[in-house]
């Protein structure tokens, strides 16, 4: 953050192999074991973002971002945002951020869904709230919905709650649980995911600091 701009950048990379129970009896049998392990997971995805201040405790946006996650049909999703952030509360120990915006997306899926792409018009909110324990602790919680606004039965909301502890003066530990829920998912994938993760933090330009 710079005078009255702020710039971010956020990424995902998630890659699992494994050797799958085929015929789903509860355990991995020779036949099983020679076919080797296999691709079951996959989500790379990354967005950057530009503030411009308003005011102490306001600004507009701007977003661009890109995902691929075969997993759940998408082989390429380019979107683009703008909207409204403001901080409703801003104390010692609690911080609770409001946004409202606007999404375009192009999406290709994965080559067994027909139609392969579609453009999705979405409206978005989004809600967080960050409260810093201790100067070792913070718990952080977001909920982000986009409702189609071509067809309004068709919304997506995601949500992560998340615990950090300060580990030393570079490192911090993350664990977190993020849920993303489809109302009308692409055809022949699930409606909700679900996805625990333990992150190891190193903070490049100065110690992580919880406490204001």
């Amino acid at each position: 953050r710079w005078s009255w701009n702020r710039f971010s950048v956020k990424g995902r990379a998630e890659y699992g192999q494994s050797i799958v129970d085929v015929n789903g009896n509860g355990t991995i049998d020779d036949v099983e074991r020679d076919a080797g392990f296999e691709r079951t997971s996959q989500r790379f995805e990354a967005d950057a973002r530009y503030d411009r201040f308003i005011g102490r405790l306001s600004s507009v946006y701007v977003l661009g971002g890109w995902m691929n996650d075969p997993f759940s049909g998408y082989l390429r999703r380019v979107h683009g945002q703008s909207g409204f952030s403001q901080f409703i509360v801003e104390s010692e120990g609690h911080e609770v951020v409001g946004e409202t915006g606007f999404d375009i997306a192009h999406e290709l899926y994965v080559p067994e869904v027909q139609p392969r792409e579609d453009r999705v018009y979405a409206a978005r909110g989004f809600m967080g709230w960050t409260a810093t324990v201790s100067d070792a602790f913070q718990v952080n919680k977001s909920v982000e919905s986009f409702l189609n606004v071509e067809n309004t039965s068709d919304v997506r909301i995601k949500g992560e709650v998340a615990l950090s502890m300060r580990a030393s003066d570079v490192f911090s530990v993350k664990t977190s649980y993020h849920i993303e829920h489809a109302t009308l998912p692409i055809e022949g994938f699930r409606t909700t995911d679900q996805t625990m993760a333990f992150t190891l933090v190193a903070s490049m330009f100065g110690p992580p600091k919880f406490a204001r």
